[in-house]
């Protein structure tokens, strides 16, 4: 989608939970986990993906898209949130 509006370089950035900090997050669930490793394992080896442990929302983690500019900078266009704790609490289905 980017590409069709002339954008060619991004970072993507993935904002994790701090695996030490417990008491800023909600604890994942068991779906949550799955959904993340098979996430991560997409994502290994590619050049364009950061981590950021701690940086993730109390409710779940985030990706972050930065374009570059032409003087390189990182200019955030969109970030995508996901929340794996809110269905289960509201026993929600689809």
């Amino acid at each position: 989608m980017l590409k069709t509006f002339g954008f060619h370089e991004f970072k993507v950035e993935l904002s994790t939970w701090d695996p030490n900090d417990r008491a800023t997050t909600l604890a994942p669930t068991k779906t949550g986990h799955l959904q993340w490793a098979a996430f991560r394992e997409r994502w290994t080896g590619r050049n364009c993906l950061q981590n950021h442990p701690g940086e993730a929302a109390f409710y779940g983690p985030k990706i972050d898209i930065k374009l570059v500019d032409v003087l390189g900078r990182l200019w955030q266009l969109s970030t995508v949130q996901f929340d794996f704790n809110l269905p289960a609490r509201f026993e929600l289905e689809y």
